[in-house]
């Protein structure tokens, strides 16, 4: 590879982009993202192909440090970390709204004249609405909008 011979940088490609990737995805968490460090860490290792040493370690070991700090670089990153508040705000919004309404958790009940009654019994008194007859008015009876 330090011939500038691509085909080298194919081999290595073929053999370690696995490894790299997952390695990656177990730092990083998103595939998406951890095939951002796959690529950047072979373009790293085309660009700094002369700086490395086989005496210091082996192939693969010096391309899962160069993914890792590629990595970990990412999550350090200042657009990493605007995703990180925006998932999260989404996350809280969904939450939100799959949260149940007050009167979601009211027992339905028919009345006796055939009308649709929510009802709910509290202590003594009994608090009664229409909100069944009232959809069905503003659905013209069709269950929907």
């Amino acid at each position: 590879m330090q011939g500038e011979d691509e085909t080298a940088l194919e081999i290595l490609y073929n053999r370690y982009a696995g490894l790299i990737f997952t390695l990656a995805l177990r730092i990083v968490g998103d595939p998406e993202l951890a095939r951002e460090v796959l690529q950047d860490t072979f373009l790293r290792c085309w660009d700094g192909r002369e700086t490395y040493d086989a005496g210091r370690g082996r192939v693969p070991w010096w391309l899962m440090g160069i993914a890792r700090n590629r990595a970990i670089d990412l999550l350090r990153s200042r657009p990493h970390q605007a995703r990180l508040r925006e998932r999260e705000q989404l996350a809280v919004v969904i939450a939100e709204a799959r949260q149940p309404d007050a009167t979601d958790s009211l027992p339905m009940r028919h009345g006796a004249a055939g009308n649709d009654q929510e009802s709910d019994t509290r202590g003594n008194g009994s608090v009664t609405c229409c909100a069944q007859a009232a959809h069905r008015a503003t659905t013209g009876g069709i269950g929907r909008p």
